[in-house]
């Protein structure tokens, strides 16, 4: 199986929101993360359709050409996958969201441990190494 790194909403968000604290660190990433494989949720998709419902029509065709282009979408269509997700998120006890849940499921399933986010709570999950910044040319990740 090919190595990925799975996306967060948050990666997009600060990279079209210049005012947004994590702005510079996610140019950083974006540069560190051409040429990689990325993934993103379906659930985290609809998030960054959400966010960028105040932006301009020129600005949101970015946005859809950036993830159209660099990553694949991941979804759930099946029940069992369904029923997995539950288990973590009532596992978590309200630790993470719904959707959350299903990037959890996503990094065990395709063994996706490189999580690039802002998100700190992705700290507590094991094995996820969440890439955050990067310093020097290398990557910054917690463990």
């Amino acid at each position: 199986m090919t190595m990925g790194y799975l996306i967060d909403h948050t990666l997009i968000e600060a990279l079209f929101d210049q005012t947004h604290e994590n702005h510079e660190q996610t140019l950083s990433l974006i540069y560190f993360l051409d040429q990689k494989q990325l993934y993103i949720t379906f659930s985290e998709l609809i998030k960054v359709m959400n966010f960028c419902k105040e932006y301009d029509n020129e600005t949101k065709k970015e946005m859809f050409r950036l993830i159209t282009e660099i990553t694949k979408v991941l979804n759930i269509y099946e029940n069992e996958i369904f029923k997995k997700i539950l288990g973590i998120y009532v596992r978590f006890n309200g630790k993470f969201d719904f959707s959350d849940c299903i990037n959890i499921y996503y990094m065990n399933y395709r063994k996706f441990w490189n999580f690039v986010s802002f998100d700190d709570r992705y700290d507590k999950v094991d094995k996820v190494k969440r890439i955050y910044n990067v310093k020097n040319g290398e990557i910054i990740k917690k463990q």
